[in-house]
């Protein structure tokens, strides 16, 4: 369920972000597991991007963990990347 929709940015000719707030987390996650429905559907929502709105702290936590996977990755052999 959608508990509030913000519009991002000014006015202009160009399409604007949108940032919905959800009413809890197993929403967000079933939006999220769904979204691979989004490419494989009609040409017009293609170009539709969804991604998860995280804080300064949170976005560097995920690439430290993701930099931290790659490394170990590397480190036994697979491919990186």
């Amino acid at each position: 369920m959608v508990f509030k929709v913000f519009r991002l940015g000014r006015r202009s000719e160009r399409a604007r972000s949108l940032l919905l707030q959800l009413a809890g987390y197993t929403n967000k996650n079933s939006i999220m597991e769904s979204l691979y429905k989004l490419k494989h559907n009609e040409s017009k929502f293609k170009k539709v991007i969804i991604v998860h709105d995280m804080t300064n702290l949170e976005r560097q936590k995920c690439k430290r963990l993701v930099d931290e996977a790659k490394l170990h990755s590397a480190y036994r052999g697979r491919p990186v990347g």
